[in-house]
C-alpha cells in the first residue's frame, strides 16, 4: 500500500510518543497550577508536516527492504492547505520531559517489533477508503 497523503502534506500536526503520555502526566501532576487558576499544558514532543512524516516513514521502510511509494490525494477534510498552527511544548520540557523521539530511531523500533508479524497481515480486511464524511 502507498503511503497516502491528503492535499500537499504541509498540514501540521503534533506528536507525542507513547513512552511519553506517562511521563508528562506525572510531570502534570507534580506541577499543579496555583489555586484558582486553569493551566493548559499540551502533551506533544514533535512537530512536522504530513510530508515529512511520510518521508521519514519512507527512509526507513527502504532501510528493511521496503519501498513504499507516497500517493498525494485530494484533501476532503474541510481546512486550509495552511494556516497558524503554533503549539507551546515549553512547560513540559522545563518540567524535565525526556521524551522519545520518532526521527530518532522510533519508527525504526516499530518496525523491527513489527517485521515477525507482518505474515499476519490480512490486507484484505484493511479498509482503503477514507471515512470522513457519512
Amino acid at each position: 500500500y502507498p503511503l497516502t497523503v491528503y492535499g500537499k502534506g504541509t498540514q501540521q500536526r503534533t506528536f507525542l510518543n507513547l513512552k511519553d503520555v506517562l511521563q508528562c502526566l506525572d510531570l502534570v501532576i507534580k506541577h499543579p497550577p496555583c489555586a484558582g487558576e486553569m493551566e493548559i499544558v499540551n502533551q506533544f514532543s514533535e512537530q512536522m508536516s504530513i510530508i515529512q512524516l511520510a518521508e521519514i516513514i519512507r527512509k526507513v521502510a527502504n532501510d528493511f527492504d521496503f519501498d513504499p511509494k507516497i500517493e498525494f490525494k485530494d484533501n476532503l477534510r474541510q481546512e486550509k492547505t495552511s494556516h497558524h498552527f503554533w503549539p507551546r511544548k515549553d512547560k513540559l520540557e522545563n518540567w524535565g520531559l525526556q521524551p522519545h523521539y520518532m526521527v530518532n530511531g522510533e519508527i525504526e523500533e516499530m518496525f523491527k517489533a513489527l517485521l515477525p508479524y507482518k505474515d499476519r497481515i490480512n490486507k484484505d480486511i484493511i479498509y482503503k477508503g477514507i471515512r470522513w464524511r457519512k
